[in-house]
């Protein structure tokens, strides 16, 4: 591939990384904090909700991996979800062997958003006489 076409640095690129690495650290720390709380609140609120759903605290990144392999939500549980609750998760199996049943969900978002998603999620896959669940 032509060098061109790849790109290159660029002044402003320059700039705004060492002013990152200068003054970032701070921002940083709070970002990771948020972070903290929400992969929290995800596994509390699932937890104690939707207990059906397999979900394991993440050590790290802003993405939960949750088994509902325990729903009845078809070979594409993600898009069941997003027509359930209208909530967007990415599909596990696009992510290799072992992710049928899965599917992934970013909590990197405002607590606010993260807060109405969770409650989407559990308005809509809360069993309601046994329906949502398999059977």
């Amino acid at each position: 591939m032509p060098a061109h076409l790849l790109g290159g640095v660029g002044r402003a690129g320059v700039e705004a990384a060492m002013v990152a690495w200068r003054h970032g650290a701070g921002w940083l720390d709070e970002l990771v904090a948020l972070f903290d709380r929400h992969r929290r609140l995800v596994v509390d609120v699932l937890g104690s909700e939707l207990p059906a759903i397999g979900c394991h605290l993440p050590a790290s990144t802003f993405l939960a991996w949750l088994d509902v392999s325990a729903f009845d939500l078809g070979s594409d549980p993600a898009a069941r979800i997003r027509a359930m609750a209208g909530v967007r998760t990415s599909e596990g199996h696009e992510f290799g062997t072992g992710g049928e049943g899965y599917v992934r969900l970013n909590f990197g978002t405002s607590t606010a958003l993260l807060t109405e998603i969770l409650d989407r999620l559990v308005g809509s896959l809360r069993p309601r006489g046994g329906a949502a669940l398999a059977g």
